[in-house]
């Protein structure tokens, strides 16, 4: 008996020795790839993990540029990923090499709700047959020009209706300008409009909203470093990719009653133009949906928190109401508006 113990503990202690051993060899290449590799400054990151806790309770694009300055590295999981926030990064990287920066990296989430396709996830030949197609079509329907100004300014009325039943009291008006922005990007791609208080309407921000907040987010970031073992996992990653679901669904619909109602020969909004292209391109409906999508979330999330910032600024800068009146009543010398 002491002999088979002995022979055991003797296999279990070899076994043990080379797991150390395969750990510290790991822990060794790890070191030597972080310290070798010629990036730009960035807090250490472990090995499988990068800088994913770090992620999880600091907002890296407000403490790196304060400690690492305007160009730094993040590691989510193995992957090294450069944080650019300064207006000459920015302007270095997208407009002096714009040919070098027009691509997509890969990511599991992002894969996971686009599959490649749409306009913000999409590469190469199809990110710009695409991207080509919305501009115009877009500027087609008054994006860019005058023609818009009546929708934007009849939107901004019902916004100023609503901020007239708070009387005075603080609010906090992302919502209601969400519902706005919204509304502007439905007419253009659905070619209506919903009711601020209409429940569907709500859902629809809301979904897309969790929707879009995935892949920056921690359990976006831990997808993305396990997504074979995320995806067996429940989580908030579970509840947007269910939205999601929703959201294709929800297009799907709109799809098929602009096929059954639609005339060709005059186009209500980007869906028309859309299924038109489909019948005499390499357009397919699933892209169709990826790029409503985009449109819909990534366009009022977006704008809306422009709008958000701004009404922000002008609160804690009251001067600047009177600057921004001042403009507008040059603008609008009748002062209807």
């Amino acid at each position: 008996m002491v002999s088979v113990l002995s022979q055991l503990m003797g296999q279990w202690m070899g076994v043990q020795g080379l797991l150390i051993f395969l750990c510290v060899l790991l822990l060794v290449k790890h070191l030597r790839d972080v310290l070798t590799n010629n990036m730009p400054p960035g807090p250490f990151p472990l090995p499988l993990m990068g800088n994913l806790l770090i992620i999880g309770f600091r907002d890296p694009m407000e403490v790196f540029p304060k400690r690492y300055g305007d160009v730094s590295t993040l590691y989510l999981g193995n992957k090294p990923c450069i944080l650019l926030t300064g207006y000459e990064s920015f302007k270095e990287a997208f407009v002096e090499q714009a040919d070098v920066f027009t691509d997509r990296p890969y990511f599991p989430v992002n894969d996971r709700i686009c599959n490649g396709q749409g306009l913000i996830f999409s590469s190469g030949h199809m990110w710009h047959h695409q991207r080509r197609f919305a501009l115009a079509t877009l500027k087609y329907f008054g994006v860019g020009k005058k023609t818009l100004e009546n929708s934007i300014l009849q939107e901004c009325r019902f916004v100023c209706s609503a901020l007239q039943t708070k009387q005075g009291l603080p609010f906090n008006p992302h919502h209601l300008l969400t519902y706005a922005v919204g509304n502007l990007i439905c007419s253009l791609v659905f070619g209506y409009k919903f009711e601020y208080d209409n429940h569907n309407f709500h859902k629809l921000l809301q979904y897309s909203d969790e929707t879009f907040k995935l892949p920056i987010n921690i359990w976006g970031q831990f997808y993305n470093t396990f997504p074979a073992l995320m995806s067996l996992l429940p989580g908030k990653h579970q509840t947007a990719f269910a939205n999601l679901s929703k959201l294709k669904h929800f297009f799907k619909e709109e799809i098929m009653k602009h096929k059954e109602d639609r005339n060709p020969s005059s186009p209500r909004d980007y869906i028309d133009c859309y299924l038109d292209e489909i019948e005499k391109a390499e357009f397919t409906e699933e892209n169709l949906i990826h790029c409503v999508l985009d449109l819909f979330g990534a366009g009022t999330e977006s704008t809306a928190k422009s709008l958000s910032w701004a009404v922000l600024y002008m609160a804690k800068y009251p001067e600047v109401q009177g600057c921004d009146g001042a403009a507008n009543a040059e603008a609008n010398p009748g002062g209807q508006e």
